[in-house]
């Protein structure tokens, strides 16, 4: 029966710790951060702005919430590989925002073209 409560209550913790991002140690601080970068990677082109928004209160808590609590804890190696993950957010980010402005490039030269031919009709 005491082993019943010891498994209950880590799996408790466990599942709280994932629902609220909030990590129980530097380990897992690290990998659920890479995991977070590795879906945003693979999912971003099909994100909308609301979707960004829910993106970037996530990368709070992990670049500034989480980091400030195990910082000074960080070996060289470890923080390498955070300032690593950080950096794809950024480039991740600025391929989100480039395809944004090709699309709204896009967009525009629909218009302008729209634009010209009505013109160019006697």
């Amino acid at each position: 029966m005491k082993n019943y409560h010891i498994i209950s209550c880590t799996l408790l913790l466990l599942l709280l710790s994932s629902c609220t991002n909030i990590s129980v140690s530097k380990s897992e601080y690290i990998s659920t951060y890479e995991s977070w970068v590795e879906q945003l990677k693979s999912n971003y082109k099909n994100y909308n702005e609301s979707d960004w928004a829910k993106v970037e209160k996530e990368f709070n808590a992990y670049n500034q919430q989480e980091y400030n609590k195990y910082k000074d804890q960080l070996t060289d190696s470890e923080r390498m590989k955070v300032d690593n993950l950080t950096g794809q957010y950024y480039a991740v980010f600025a391929k989100y925002q480039g395809i944004r402005i090709k699309q709204e490039m896009k967009s525009i030269f629909n218009e302008v073209d729209g634009m010209v031919k009505e013109l160019q009709k006697k």
